[in-house]
């Protein structure tokens, strides 16, 4: 079973405040770079229990995305208890890992 859940703009800001660590997977269907980082993003999801982790389609739900600037997809968003906290664009394990163990610490 996944453990990434697929928000829209009517689940995100939801989602995102009852989630006190969520991490948020900005993609578009057309982004080939997207489409390779769909299941790195799943198997890390799996080793992080502490987190909630979520997917959207940006192109699709623009709401979502209106607060940040998006340069690049695959774009990770991490939240903590709903308020922003960083972001980047990846395509590797290795530093999806490095951005959470980064945003976990505390503020």
């Amino acid at each position: 079973m996944s453990k990434v859940i697929e928000l829209n703009d009517q689940t995100f800001q939801k989602a995102i405040e009852a989630a006190p660590l969520a991490l948020v997977d900005f993609y578009a269907n057309w982004c080939g770079p997207c489409r390779l980082f769909s299941p790195i993003f799943e198997k890390v999801a799996g080793n992080h229990e502490e987190a909630f982790f979520f997917k959207i389609d940006g192109d699709a739900n623009p709401q979502a995305r209106a607060e940040l600037t998006i340069d690049n997809l695959p774009y990770v968003a991490a939240y903590k208890n709903g308020r922003f906290v960083g972001g980047f664009s990846t395509t590797m394990e290795d530093a999806l890992e490095g951005f959470i163990n980064t945003v976990k610490k505390p503020l």
